[in-house]
């Protein structure tokens, strides 16, 4: 498989985001999801890098959590450092 999957749980328990991290030539990224069922995720954010850079798996990340949104502030392999909120949808 080409992705590297993460869970980020919140503090107190009640939510996990799925960060499924990729990497391909020059090109890689990080495609969220939250999980609607046992069987079935569904795709709620996204993060892209450049140079097929990996930042969840170069530590070059953090996450912060408001209720049910994570802050995922990363390195996009340019150096520079951005940021996504990935608000659940349940």
């Amino acid at each position: 498989s080409p992705y590297k999957y993460y869970d980020f749980s919140s503090p107190d328990g009640k939510y996990t985001v799925i960060a499924g991290e990729w990497s391909w030539l020059q090109g890689g990224g990080v495609n969220f999801y939250e999980r609607t069922n046992p069987m079935f995720v569904k795709r709620i954010g996204s993060f892209s890098t450049d140079d097929g850079y990996e930042p969840i798996k170069n530590g070059d990340y953090s996450v912060e959590w408001n209720g049910n949104k994570m802050i995922f502030t990363a390195n996009n392999g340019n150096g520079k450092y951005e940021t996504v909120e990935i608000k659940r949808t349940s």
